[in-house]
């Protein structure tokens, strides 16, 4: 998310953190801004899990609000908390 943040500016840093979203969970193409909320939208609503809910209404509030580099982080964080939620949980294998 530093990374990001320096090199394209923080509104960059998030769009592409949503976007690295969707191509994670399989959805390929390039979304604009607009598309983007509605795709964050309609995420929000399949989600089965009140806290990945909520991970992506904090990252809709940071796609949608203004503020300064703290938004890169917070994105960051949204994006891996949908992304834990939205993974199969992993199983020890037998020994």
């Amino acid at each position: 998310a530093a990374g990001l943040e320096g090199a394209a500016g923080v509104d960059t840093s998030v769009a592409l953190m949503v976007s690295s979203l969707r191509r994670r969970l399989g959805r390929a193409g390039v979304l604009a801004a607009g598309e983007q909320r509605s795709w964050l939208a309609a995420l929000e609503l399949a989600l089965p899990t009140a806290a990945g809910r909520n991970a992506v209404r904090r990252l809709q509030r940071i796609l949608n609000q203004p503020g300064g580099p703290e938004r890169a982080l917070g994105a960051a964080q949204a994006v891996e908390d949908v992304w834990k939620e939205l993974r199969p949980p992993t199983t020890r294998a037998g020994s």
